[in-house]
């Protein structure tokens, strides 16, 4: 379990999650239970200490906004126990979900399991011609 300390228009609120759930799991149970605005669909985390906080084998936390990309990392990655950490939330509401559209034709083509496998060039040696005697 981890508590987390949150600061949002203001109000300082305490929220209890577990050490292996992911970081858009703590976003949703904070629109869900803190922000309880449906016209909020997104929120930003804003992470709030004076030093950056380090621990081995473990992401770095550094003062600023929680990138998105990494909303799918799970919270053990980050040294979370007993930091003095105040998250602020920033509301965002003209955040659109972009999905990547594949790639067409390349890896199609790489990986093409149907198609012949080309058949080696078989090569024919004159032994007179190609390997003169070492004595010429």
């Amino acid at each position: 379990m981890v508590y987390l300390n949150l600061r949002y228009l203001g109000d300082n609120y305490t929220i209890e999650i577990q050490n292996n759930d992911k970081i858009i799991t703590l976003k949703n149970k904070i629109l869900s239970e803190i922000v309880n605005d449906s016209t909020i669909k997104y929120i930003d985390l804003n992470l709030i200490c004076h030093n950056p906080i380090r621990s081995f084998g473990q992401q770095t936390i550094n003062n600023g906004i929680l990138s998105r990309n990494w909303d799918n990392m799970t919270l053990d990655n980050y040294p979370l126990t007993h930091k003095n950490l105040i998250i602020e939330v920033i509301s965002v509401s003209d955040y659109k979900i972009e999905k990547r559209k594949p790639k067409k034709g390349f890896l199609k083509k790489r990986l093409n399991f149907s198609a012949p496998k080309p058949k080696p060039k078989k090569v024919e040696f004159n032994y007179d011609i190609d390997f003169p005697p070492l004595g010429s």
